[in-house]
């Protein structure tokens, strides 16, 4: 099922906006976020580590991140603890993937 790209907007489940690194692709007037790129919040800090759909898209040699997309990284307000999301809002909602 498609589900919208994801953006340097867009927000995981805890709040914490991905960083897309890829600025020779512009969705919605953002930066496109992809597999390996950072997410950074106050309640996780990690990165995109696993998409679940379009893994057939690929955008600078790295599958393309969309709604539902893993992110894996710790939880500083919890002393580092473990924390695994998702990609859960995205304002790019017309371009799917």
């Amino acid at each position: 099922m498609p589900f919208p790209v994801a953006t340097l907007a867009s927000m995981s489940a805890t709040g914490a906006p991905a960083i897309g690194t890829c600025v020779t692709c512009i969705r919605m007037g953002l930066p496109a976020a992809d597999m390996g790129d950072p997410v950074t919040g106050p309640l996780c800090i990690g990165a995109i580590t696993a998409v679940t759909t379009s893994i057939n898209k690929i955008r600078l040699g790295r599958p393309v991140a969309t709604m539902t997309s893993v992110v894996t990284g710790s939880n500083p307000a919890l002393f580092g603890a473990p924390t695994v999301e998702v990609i859960a809002m995205s304002p790019a909602i017309t371009i799917i993937r």
